[in-house]
C-alpha cells in the first residue's frame, strides 16, 4: 500500500512535509454530558476531518460514566461523510456488565458497520468511569467531511451519561 505523503527523488524535506507524517490528535478537553436521550448524535469533540480518496486508520479511545441505572449504559456507532466506507473494531465492556467495581465485568469485541449500535456497559455509580476502543481503516469516496464518534444512552435515563475528557480520537493516513 501506499504511504501517505509519497516523497519524489530530489524533493525538499520541509518542516510541514514531515509534519504531514505524523498522525493527527484530536482531544476532548471537557465532558459532554446526555440524559433522557437514545438518539446517537456526534461528540462534539471527537470529530475527523478527512478529504476526497483518504485512506486512513482511524480510531476513538473512549473514556465514559454512566448513570447507576442497569440499562440506561452507553450506545456508539459513527458518522461517515457519503461514500465513505470501513467496518469499525470495538471492544470494551459488555452491555450485561454492571458491577459497582468493575472486578470481572464482561468485555465484548466484535466488528460492525459504520452505523450499527453497540453498546456498552455501565459501573456501579456515575462517578465510576469505563473505556473503550473502536477503530476502523476507512476509505473516503466522492464526498469529504468528518468521522464522527456518535453516542447515546441505550435506554432513556434520567441520569446523565457522559463521555469524559481526556477521550481522543486519532488518524493516521495511509493514502
Amino acid at each position: 500500500m501506499a504511504k501517505y505523503p509519497v516523497l519524489f527523488a530530489g524533493q525538499r524535506f520541509t518542516a510541514s512535509l514531515a509534519g504531514s507524517m505524523e498522525a493527527d490528535f484530536y482531544l476532548k478537553t471537557t465532558a459532554t454530558a446526555r440524559a433522557s436521550t437514545t438518539t446517537a448524535t456526534d461528540d462534539p469533540d471527537l470529530q475527523v476531518p478527512v478529504v476526497v480518496g483518504e485512506v486512513s486508520l482511524i480510531e476513538f479511545y473512549v473514556k465514559y460514566a454512566s448513570s447507576t441505572s442497569a440499562t440506561a449504559l452507553l450506545k456508539t456507532q459513527w458518522g461517515f461523510p457519503a461514500g465513505t466506507t470501513g467496518n469499525r473494531q470495538v471492544g470494551g465492556a459488555g452491555s450485561g456488565a454492571t458491577d459497582g467495581s468493575a472486578d470481572n465485568m464482561a468485555s465484548h469485541w466484535g466488528v460492525h458497520g459504520s452505523g450499527t449500535a453497540e453498546v456498552y456497559g455501565a459501573r456501579g455509580t456515575s462517578g465510576q468511569q469505563l473505556w473503550l476502543y473502536e477503530w476502523a481503516v476507512v476509505t473516503v469516496g466522492a464526498t469529504a467531511g468528518n468521522v464522527t464518534f456518535q453516542w447515546a444512552q441505550n435506554v432513556s435515563n434520567a441520569a446523565s451519561t457522559s463521555v469524559v475528557n481526556g477521550s481522543f480520537a486519532r488518524r493516521t493516513r495511509f493514502a
